[in-house]
């Protein structure tokens, strides 16, 4: 810490910290806002994964206390792995309230900003990519406390793997006008790209949706009716039921597809999972309809 109270004030400088030092600077921070886990995770994870951006800015007041950047020093402690930091001791006294103030760089920004369209739902596509990769069935992914990720890691995704821009472009293709306010976004690409990730044909998928969206020559019975005739029931209610509403509509766009992709008939869709149930899973169909 003598070292930073050394430091000339305004005046950047490039410094290693180490996990030791890192502590005795959180130990030593200003006051802050509570530090969030998953925000340390992504962190965490960039820098296990050589994917952390070095010489980014550590702010400390003319004593020494660190004013920004307590998530990346605790992730520092959590990784036990150096990191280059720009350091920086300031006596501007409302910096602390201006970096707190200050809106985040979403990834949807950093997509945009290296020339992807439609940045903000390839975001969300790619981030649910990432926190799949662990899950081994689609409820143990919805279930889950789904893991952070960072800016850095979700472009270096896209950059890697075109397809899932393709697989990002199909999935928006089925949401629209199909299941937009009722499914979340982000929930609907989890169905499609599990299905497809899983060998479901493209073909079965579309016709899933374009018989939901358009509603053409449904027969009483049909899974996608039903569906249809819940979603519009749904759509009024009220903004506070929202949270509640999301997990229905996810359960009941997959009983709709389970029945539609199986030939049945139903009167109507199932009450969701009770706590402590289980989360249904999509069926899975390689190369068409199942028989």
């Amino acid at each position: 810490m003598s070292n930073i109270t050394q430091l000339p004030l305004n005046t950047p400088t490039v410094m290693t910290i180490t996990p030791e030092v890192a502590q005795i600077i959180l130990n030593r921070r200003a006051p802050n806002r509570s530090i969030t886990p998953d925000h340390v995770n992504a962190f965490a994870s960039a820098i296990r994964e050589g994917d952390f951006s070095q010489f980014q800015m550590i702010k400390f007041n003319p004593e020494g206390h660190m004013t920004d950047g307590q998530h990346r020093m605790t992730a520092v402690v959590q990784t036990g792995q150096p990191q280059q930091f720009t350091i920086i001791r300031t006596d501007d006294p409302n910096d602390q309230a201006a970096t707190d103030a200050g809106r985040s760089r979403s990834a949807g920004d950093v997509l945009a900003i290296n020339g992807y369209s439609s940045a903000k739902w390839l975001a969300v596509c790619t981030k649910v990519i990432v926190q799949m990769r662990d899950a081994g069935s689609f409820g143990g992914w919805y279930n889950a406390a789904r893991k952070s990720a960072l800016n850095s890691t979700l472009l270096r995704e896209v950059q890697s793997n075109e397809s899932i821009i393709d697989i990002a472009n199909f999935a928006r293709t089925c949401y629209t006008g199909a299941t937009e306010n009722f499914v979340p976004p982000r929930l609907v690409f989890a169905f499609v790209y599990w299905l497809v990730d899983h060998g479901t044909a493209r073909a079965a998928i579309t016709q899933f949706f374009d018989e939901i969206r358009s509603g053409v020559g449904l027969q009483p019975g049909s899974p996608t009716l039903v569906f249809r005739n819940t979603r519009d029931d749904m759509r009024r209610l009220s903004k506070a039921m929202r949270v509640q509403r999301d997990d229905v509509a996810t359960v009941y766009l997959i009983r709709a597809w389970n029945a539609w992709i199986g030939g049945r008939s139903i009167s109507k869709l199932q009450a969701p999972r009770t706590e402590g149930g289980s989360f249904p899973e999509p069926t899975i169909v390689q190369w068409g309809f199942q028989a």
